[in-house]
C-alpha cells in the first residue's frame, strides 16, 4: 500500500510538460498540418508524451516504497506509461477524425475531381489504399489531395476517372470521394 506521496519541483515540471504536449498536439498545431501529417504527429506526440509521462510517474516516491522494494509499484508505473502511448494515439486520431467529420458536415462543398494516382501499401498484416485527386477550389486554384480508400473503393477507381468529392474550402486536405448519394447524406449528417 502506498503511504504519503511526495511531489518535487521536478514532478510539477513534468506534469506541466505533459499538459504542454497535449496542448500542442490538440490545440496549437494547425488542423491542416494535423490532417496532412496525422500518423507522423501521432508517433512523435505519442512517444514524447509517453517519455514525459513515464518520467512524471517515476518522479513520485512513497514512504512505503522501500518496504516493497519498489518492484510492484515500478511495474504498475511502467505499464501505465506504455498504455499512455496508446491512449495518446487513440485520442489524437479520434480528435482529428471527429474534426474532419464536423468540418465536412458544416462546410463541405461538392465538386468534381480527377483521380491522378493510386497507391496501395502492403505490410505483413495490413493494407492501406489511397488515391491522389486534383480539383479546382472555390478560387479556381488546382488543389491536389490524398484520399484514403477501402480495398473495394480502391479497386473501383481508375487513374484519369472523374469522381464527385466533398471538400472543406478552409482545409483542402479534408476530402472524401462520394461513391453514392447515401454517402453524401451520411457526411452531411442527414443519415445516422
Amino acid at each position: 500500500m502506498l503511504g504519503k506521496i511526495k511531489s518535487t519541483p521536478r514532478t510539477i515540471l513534468l506534469a506541466a510538460a505533459c499538459f504542454l504536449i497535449v496542448f500542442i498536439f490538440f490545440k496549437a498545431l494547425p488542423m491542416s498540418f494535423l490532417s496532412s501529417w496525422l500518423m507522423t504527429a501521432t508517433m512523435i506526440g505519442g512517444i514524447a508524451f509517453t517519455i514525459v509521462f513515464g518520467m512524471f510517474l517515476f518522479s513520485f516516491e512513497s514512504q512505503d516504497y522501500a518496504e516493497d522494494g519498489g518492484s510492484n509499484t515500478d511495474m504498475i508505473k511502467g505499464i501505465l506509461a506504455i498504455l499512455s502511448l496508446f491512449a495518446f494515439a487513440y485520442f489524437l486520431i479520434s480528435y482529428e477524425v471527429e474534426f474532419e467529420g464536423k468540418q465536412l458536415k458544416a462546410h463541405g462543398i461538392v465538386t468534381t475531381a480527377k483521380i491522378i494516382d493510386k497507391t496501395a501499401l502492403r505490410a505483413k498484416r495490413s493494407e492501406t489504399h489511397s488515391a491522389e485527386v486534383a480539383f479546382e477550389d472555390q478560387l479556381k486554384k488546382v488543389v491536389h489531395s490524398k484520399v484514403l480508400l477501402s480495398k473495394d473503393e480502391y479497386r473501383n477507381v481508375t487513374i484519369g476517372q472523374a469522381v464527385s468529392i466533398m471538400y472543406v474550402p478552409e482545409y483542402t486536405d479534408i476530402v472524401r470521394i462520394l461513391f453514392s448519394e447515401e454517402q453524401y447524406q451520411r457526411l452531411k449528417g442527414e443519415l445516422e
